[in-house]
């Protein structure tokens, strides 16, 4: 199947909710605003349900329990219950994943990749930190739809990476002829995202430093979400398709302002957002 037919049936997939669709749309038009925003998410009331849980888990530190959207968004800020919201609706897409993929791997790597790559804004640009955050959520969406539109060739191309030992990209370009970073990004366009949110999508595998781009925050946001999907996968945050782990470069992590000897400081935060978050999901971090 060519890129152009799988990418004609994403519209037959899972898509983000209605409120997720509609909080892009106001992000893209520069008119969301905190009294919007609670007003949108208090449409749907399990999604509201769910972001007020997880805004008063540990995760948050929230001193005094929040108990309505508008208390929420006063407490944690437009920026992060935007980015709770975007993040609940996107996990439904995982979990509505074809029964014999590990959506909940993949969830946990995610997960794992949008804390650290949270991380490593808050070291450089903080104002960045929660759209990094959301990118490192989505950035491997494109393996939903290959999954759940060619499961026998997804079957094929882990056959090719565990038993010749083949990296993800060659197994995925011999199988399809394309990578899910190039559906990622279709995805994440169709579901009304920001350009600089699909560029990071495309672009989590390709060589560091990436090209700036027109949008200023479009190539720092790419390049903590590739540096952060090797931290995930390093630090073996859930389970991906690709076994892989690449090393983390001085050059990428100088990008960020962190040097070596102050690694290990970021790792361990890293990881204790980490195990916060995925306890804040219900689930057993690894």
């Amino acid at each position: 199947m060519e890129a152009n037919e799988l990418i004609k049936k994403i519209k037959d997939l899972p898509t983000i909710s209605t409120v997720a669709l509609q909080i892009n749309d106001e992000v893209k038009k520069e008119s969301l605003t905190a009294k919007s925003l609670a007003a949108l998410i208090n449409q749907d009331p399990s999604l509201t349900a769910k972001l007020l849980k997880l805004a008063n888990s540990a995760y948050y530190g929230l001193v005094r329990q929040v108990t309505t959207m508008e208390k929420a968004v006063t407490v944690l800020g437009l920026n992060t219950v935007q980015s709770l919201a975007l993040t609940v609706s996107v996990y439904k897409v995982f979990k509505s994943g074809p029964a014999q993929f590990d959506f909940q791997g993949l969830w946990l790597h995610s997960l794992g990749c949008g804390v650290a790559a949270r991380n490593l804004m808050l070291a450089a640009s903080p104002q960045l930190a929660d759209q990094a955050f959301v990118c490192g959520i989505i950035h491997d969406v494109g393996k939903i739809a290959m999954a759940d539109k060619l499961p026998e060739e997804l079957a094929r191309m882990m056959a090719l990476i565990r038993d010749k030992g083949m990296s993800q990209g060659a197994a995925e370009d011999e199988v399809f002829g394309f990578s899910h970073q190039k559906i990622g990004g279709r995805m994440a366009s169709v579901w009304n995202f920001p350009d600089n949110y699909v560029f990071a999508v495309k672009s989590h595998h390709k060589p560091f430093p990436l090209k700036e781009q027109d949008d200023p925050d479009a190539a720092p946001l790419a390049e903590a979400v590739l540096v952060a999907n090797k931290i995930s996968m390093a630090l073996g945050f859930g389970r991906s398709s690709n076994p892989a782990k690449e090393q983390v470069t001085a050059q990428e992590l100088e990008t960020f302002g962190i040097s070596g000897k102050g690694l290990a400081k970021v790792v361990r935060q890293i990881k204790d957002d980490y195990r916060e978050l995925v306890e804040s999901w219900g689930f057993e971090a690894n």
